[in-house]
């Protein structure tokens, strides 16, 4: 697998496992940015897992020389990623027969 084949793999991996960590925040009124693991609950099985999968997919993207991986900016591309979901719940928008 080439270089570039490893980032886009390992960079699409990543922002998945940011949604389900995003998602799976949102129950316990936390944010990528403000979240605090001590305080999820025993039984928070869901964000846990979502948890640890960001860990792993964050690991193998920077080992994979993806650079500037902030959690500002992965924040930010949630937040991005949501509001088009709330914008084009049927998926993004096509020109031309569907």
């Amino acid at each position: 697998m080439s270089n570039t084949r490893e980032r886009d793999v390992f960079g699409t991996l990543l922002m998945e496992q940011v949604m389900e960590l995003g998602a799976a925040l949102e129950p316990f009124g936390q944010t990528l940015l403000t979240m605090d693991p001590d305080s999820w609950p025993s039984i928070a099985v869901t964000v846990r897992v979502a948890h640890r999968g960001f860990e792993v997919a964050l690991k193998f993207a920077q080992a994979a020389g993806i650079k500037n991986l902030t959690m500002e900016r992965l924040a930010d591309e949630y937040n991005v990623r949501v509001e088009a979901r709330e914008m084009f719940p049927d998926g993004p928008p096509r020109i031309g027969p569907q």
